[in-house]
């Protein structure tokens, strides 16, 4: 897993309304956790039901894959 996709998790986890690491970003609002990479939401987490879902944007680079492929071994697959 990613380094700043573990510390944004934590953040998240802290209750951290929002967070920066370089390229790598988390917002939190009272239904969803929103984690950014560069400007596209690639995990959305909805807190009611815990279920995550990921968009790589229509980036299909290897670095967008890694930062998704990180959140879903937090999260888990859709």
């Amino acid at each position: 897993m990613l380094r700043s996709v573990e510390h944004l998790i934590e953040a998240a986890n802290q209750g951290a309304k929002a967070k920066t690491l370089g390229n790598h970003s988390m917002e939190q609002d009272d239904k969803a956790i929103y984690y950014r990479y560069y400007w596209t939401v690639v995990c959305q987490v909805d807190k009611a039901t815990g279920k995550a879902t990921y968009n790589n944007g229509g980036y299909n680079t290897s670095s967008t894959t890694r930062t998704i492929n990180s959140y879903k071994e937090e999260y888990g697959a859709e």
